[in-house]
């Protein structure tokens, strides 16, 4: 969390050609997603050796079982934070030292109650909100980070 009050905004990468010019940018972390689990490793190896803390979208990676096995060899891989909508991956994220990144898809800024509750009984770091319209002042296209509901309600939700 220390590194993200430093950086705040996490870029999503989808694809090892794609860190090619990330691995210089002043950025502390870094949100995998969209790979194999052979391109993951590699992935993984390119940011820390960058010294760049690694995070992984769990429910966009093929090869990887989203089991204990799973959780214990991105842990030997040096990953830092998981996001996925899984609940049982959230609640054992900690375990493991991982920051947990909850995914909330919202319909609409009448579901952001209901989701702030998943997101507390997931015992989640932080949410990764999509699609963010009810994020209200910004772009509709743009998804985002939030870390309390307080920080919810000053982004507009």
């Amino acid at each position: 969390m220390t590194r993200l009050a430093h950086s705040p905004v996490i870029p999503a990468v989808s694809g090892v050609d794609a860190l090619e010019g990330f691995l210089d940018s002043p950025t502390e972390s870094c949100l995998l997603g969209g790979l194999s689990v052979i391109a993951l490793q590699r992935a993984l190896t390119q940011l820390i050796a960058a010294d760049i803390h690694p995070l992984v979208n769990l429910d966009s990676l093929s090869g990887l079982s989203r089991d204990r096995a799973g959780l214990d060899w991105l842990q030997a891989m040096g990953v830092t934070g998981l996001v996925t909508t899984r609940l049982s991956l959230l609640q054992s994220a900690p375990h493991y030292g991982f920051l947990a990144i909850q995914t909330l898809v919202l319909g609409g800024a009448s579901l952001v109650d209901s989701a702030l509750s998943a997101l507390e009984s997931a015992h989640a770091g932080l949410a990764l909100v999509a699609p963010a319209p009810v994020l209200g002042r910004l772009d509709p296209a743009a998804g985002g980070v939030i870390a309390s509901k307080q920080h919810s309600r000053s982004a507009g939700v």
